[in-house]
Formats: C-alpha cells, structure tokens, sequence
C-alpha cells in the first residue's frame, strides 16, 4: 500500500494538465479590431446624429472624441473591491508599515536584525527546496540544503 500511493499521486499530478483545453474563438463583430496587449478594444461605430440641447455637456462626457472613435471598456466586476483595497493598503503602507520599518531600522543593531531575516529565510527552505526539486535542478536544491543545514547547526 506504502508503495502503490506513489504512482498513483504521480499520475493524478501528470493528469492535471490533461484537463487543459482552449478556450472557443468567437469572430470579432464587424468594425472591431484585435487588441494585441492592450486591455482596451477600440471599436469604430458609425457616426448616429442624436438631437442634443446641451452640446457643451456632450462635449464633457467625450473630450477630444468627436465621434469618431471609442473605446470598449473590460469588464470587471471586482473593480471597486480592487478600488478600495488599492487604497486601504496604500493608506496602510504609508502611515503604519513604512514609519514601523523605519523605526525598526533606527532602534534595532544590524547584528540583530540580520538574525531576523536569517530565521525567516530558514523558515521558507522547505518551498524553495521542494521548488528546486520539482525543477530537476539538484545542484540548487543540494545548495539549499547545505545552506539550512549549516544555518541551522550554526
């Protein structure tokens, strides 16, 4: 049983990128163009005459558009969540975290604080082992290796 869970665990893992398939290719409507690596789309519709009394606010909703030319925005459904967590942590970083690290920087000795950054390296060995493992990469993964180990007895 000990020795029938490894290829099991093997091929499940193998099998995972079985399930890959491409996603379906719909034809472009007509006066649209590919975006390459851009997020927007620019889509050329034709010019509608609508009525307006009030040209100065069309003018504010579209700057420097004059109708010819829009853009199609991507949708995002999360982008107020992604709004107000851009700026709770914006607001977090710069009034809390920053004058903590500064603080920490002027109080604490470099001896110390290069003790700390060691303990949370030897903290993350088994991730970047496991990484150079599942690489191939043996001469980086025995180099981890003899790093923690004498970081650790030391």
């Amino acid at each position: 049983m000990k020795y029938s869970l490894f290829p099991i665990l093997l091929l499940a893992f193998l099998a995972l990128g079985c399930a890959h398939r491409s996603s379906p290719v719909f034809p472009l409507p007509q006066g649209a163009m590919a975006a390459s690596n851009s997020e927007q789309i620019p889509l050329k519709f034709p010019e509608v005459s609508v009525p307006s009394g009030n040209e100065s606010a069309d003018r504010r909703e579209n700057p420097g558009n004059g109708g010819e030319e829009e853009i199609a925005a991507i949708s995002d459904p999360l982008e107020s969540f992604n709004r107000a967590m851009f700026g709770f942590n914006d607001k977090l970083y710069f009034w809390v975290l920053k004058p903590v690290a500064q603080g920490y920087k002027k109080v604490v000795p470099e001896a110390p604080r290069v003790g700390v950054n060691n303990f949370f390296s030897n903290l993350r060995f088994p991730v970047r082992f496991v990484s150079s493992l599942l690489q191939a990469d043996f001469s980086g993964a025995a180099a981890e290796l003899g790093r923690f180990a004498v970081n650790t007895i030391w």
